[in-house]
C-alpha cells in the first residue's frame, strides 16, 4: 500500500510509490481496527500532495 509518490521521477504514473506513511496503534487500539487504507484518489487530483491520506475506522 504506497502512500507517497516523488513528482520528480515520475513515479505517479508508473505507479511506482513508497510506503512512506505509517499510522501505528496501541495494543488496546489494535484489537478496534476495522478497516485502513490510503485514499488514491487524492493524490491523483491537478496540483496535489505527493503523499497521499492515510486513513483508519476503529469500532
Amino acid at each position: 500500500m504506497f502512500t507517497f509518490w516523488d513528482y520528480q521521477r515520475n513515479r505517479w504514473s508508473r505507479d511506482a510509490g513508497l510506503r512512506l506513511d505509517h499510522l501505528l496503534l496501541s495494543p488496546d487500539l489494535a484489537g478496534r481496527l476495522r478497516d485502513a487504507g490510503v485514499d488514491r484518489a487524492e493524490r491523483g487530483l491537478a496540483d496535489a500532495s505527493d503523499h497521499a491520506p492515510a486513513w483508519l475506522v476503529l469500532k
